[in-house]
């Protein structure tokens, strides 16, 4: 039995024989941005192991922990850049466990308004400094990156990302 090496670069030169006229070039660029976040979710995954929240359902309470007022839940979604079918069913999981509170808009019942509970705020405190402690070190095990530049770049292709999948 052949095992063939998966790099990157063989499988990208593969579809450029099998298929000369296909780009694969955006390989390259997307393909380091999954190896990032797959990186990132292995880094902090101890965090999590008997955490009472998910990596996700932590990203949803972060933004809600130090507001003084509720936050419609669509704009919640469009903030973490998840459909609001996604958030729909990461707040039916969190308000389940009462770790926030949804509650229809007075004024338009289609609108949820969400806020944090009680319950959820010492999870925050505690595994959100956590979470960032791992980061911080990842950032700085890179000594000569240029944090200011990488986040331009990074915000140019979130944004192109989110125009392209508008309908």
């Amino acid at each position: 039995m052949v095992t063939h090496k998966l790099t990157r670069s063989a499988v990208q030169q593969a579809w450029a024989r099998s298929n000369p006229d296909l780009d694969t070039s955006p390989m390259t660029v997307i393909g380091y941005l999954k190896d990032t976040i797959a990186g990132l979710q292995l880094a902090i995954e101890p965090v999590y192991a008997v955490a009472p929240v998910s990596p996700s359902e932590l990203d949803v309470l972060i933004p809600l922990r130090h507001l003084d007022e509720p936050v419609i839940a669509r704009a919640l979604a469009q903030y973490l850049g998840v459909t609001t079918a996604a958030m729909s069913k990461t707040l039916q999981r969190l308000e389940t466990r009462g770790l926030v509170v949804r509650e229809p808009s007075p004024i338009d019942r289609r609108t949820v308004h969400v806020t944090i509970s009680d319950k959820a705020r010492p999870i925050v405190d505690e595994l959100f400094p956590r979470q960032l402690q791992i980061e911080a070190a990842i950032l700085e095990s890179q000594p000569g990156l240029d944090q200011q530049q990488v986040v331009a770049v990074l915000r140019a292709l979130a944004s192109a990302m989110r125009s392209a999948s508008l309908p």
